[in-house]
């Protein structure tokens, strides 16, 4: 549960999606990081790099009742990962009002626009 609330389809979608990463972690090849307080995992990132100059953050999770977890594993996992990339892509905010502030924090230097495409064969 997040906040109290049950969690709705996509993000049940999304918890799948890390665990089969975290659990495919070696065969996909990326980096990683976490952090741990009292022995426990309290935020983990995941990542690659996409071109010669953009580094690509597919997972980011930490505890959000933790103060200061997220923006710590986002720093820490920069500056271990990313420092040879001119751009670090933290790729889509799902429409989420709360991640999308979050993101536009960092002043990103440009947004995609997003677009969906659907096939009617």
């Amino acid at each position: 549960r997040l906040n109290g609330e049950s969690p709705d389809k996509s993000q049940l979608d999304g918890a799948d999606a890390v665990r089969a990463a975290i659990g495919d972690f070696f065969a996909l090849g990326v980096d990683g990081g976490l952090i741990r307080a009292g022995g426990k995992v309290i935020a983990f990132s995941m990542g690659d790099r996409l071109t010669p100059d953009m580094y690509l953050v597919h997972i980011e999770k930490a505890f959000g009742d933790i103060q200061g977890a997220y923006a710590a594993i986002n720093q820490e996992f920069a500056a271990h990962n990313c420092a040879d990339y001119l751009y670090i892509n933290r790729e889509d905010d799902s429409g989420q009002p709360g991640l999308r502030k979050a993101k536009l924090s960092y002043r990103p230097a440009y947004q995609v626009e997003k677009y969906a495409a659907k096939y009617f064969g």
